[in-house]
Formats: structure tokens, sequence, C-alpha cells
């Protein structure tokens, strides 16, 4: 699959993956354009796209006032996906619903970080409670949304400082290597990933 990483001046997902492709520069006009081209690429190499924009980054809503990005996204032969990652802040939530606004192809997954919470706040009721007071969360679910929940991996910290990806950081890779404590730590966020999006692997590449 094709990567690209949006968001130019933050690119984490380029310290993890060098070979993704990047806009030449911040300004918007050039960010646009960059997008563009990778989903024309996607489309004529017939390969799936993954495009990381970093937050509050406007470029999809400037678009989408121009165009039908799910449509012509779909007229390149592509089937859009929407991920929208949202945690504890309420921030996240406003983010998400001017996101949404401007794109919501039919497979939209919001994808909740557990780790964004405070540890003294249980996750299921927060989430229970921000569905029953923000009508507009439960407009999106109503709408066909999938709610994706995600364990917390309290050493994703140490991942992030080597720049390990997860099977390198359990067969013991990097340097320093993590600790057999920390591997199994690992392991079982893995497991519990592949529990989370279970119901929507259809949607991935």
């Amino acid at each position: 699959m094709l990567l690209a990483d949006g968001d130019h001046t933050n690119q984490s997902l380029r310290g993890f993956f060098p070979e993704a492709s990047s806009p030449p520069s911040a300004e918007p006009a050039a960010v646009a354009a960059w997008f563009e081209a990778e989903i024309e690429r996607a489309s004529n190499t017939g390969q799936s796209l993954i495009v990381d924009f970093g937050g509050g980054d406007q470029t999809i809503k400037k678009m989408s006032r121009e165009l039908s990005l799910v449509e012509s996204i779909n007229e390149a032969g592509l089937t859009p996906v929407a991920l929208y990652c949202i945690g504890g802040d309420p921030d996240d939530l406003g983010a998400l619903y001017s996101l949404y606004d401007a794109f919501a192809p039919p497979a939209t997954l919001i994808v909740f970080s557990r780790f964004a919470l405070p540890s003294h706040i249980d996750a299921v009721s927060w989430l229970e409670t921000a569905v029953r007071q923000h009508q507009p969360l439960q407009a999106i679910l109503d709408a066909g949304a999938e709610l994706v929940p995600v364990p917390t991996l309290s050493c994703a910290h140490r991942l992030s400082e080597r720049r390990l990806k997860f099977f390198d950081a359990v067969s013991g890779s990097g340097t320093p290597p993590l600790g057999v404590f920390d591997r199994q730590r690992v392991q079982t966020w893995m497991r519990g990933m592949e529990t989370s999006f279970a119901r929507v692997t259809h949607y991935l590449p």
C-alpha cells in the first residue's frame, strides 16, 4: 500500500515509515495539490493509500468547499474510508464534528483512545456519557459510523522513542530492544486491537 504523511510540521508517520510521501511544503495549496496527486497515484497503480493528516489540518475542509471529495475518490476507482481519532478531551469532539461535516463517507470509523483519558475515569462510562450528552455524536453513529474503542499501550512512548514498529518490538528488535515485560504488553495490546477492529476489518487495506 501507499503511505502519505500530510502532517508537514510533525511527520511522525515518516519516522516509522521513511518511504511515506509528504507535501513539499506546509503551504495549504501545496498540501492540497500533493493530496490530489497521491489519490491519482493510487488510482493509477491500483494500490490502497493511507493518508495521515495532523490535528487541525484544514485540507479536507477546504477541498470540500469546491468539490465532493467522497464522490471524487469514488470516481478515481477508490473506496474512501475516514478514520477519526478522539480521546477524552471535549475539543476532540468539536474537531470530529467539523471534519465529519466536510468528509463523511459511508465507511467512517471513530477510534476512541482510552489512553487519552485520565486514569481515574472509566472509559466505558465516559463513552456512554459522551454519546448520551452529545447529540451530534449520536447522530454520526446513527448515520452508520462505527465507534472503535482501542486499548491502552502503557509502553507506547518507548516504541515511539525507538521508532519501533509493533511486530519489530515483539521480536526484540531495536536499540536497545524492549524488555520482556514490555514485549508482552505489546503482544497483549495487539490482540486487543485485533478484537477491537474485528467487525470493521472489511474497511481496512
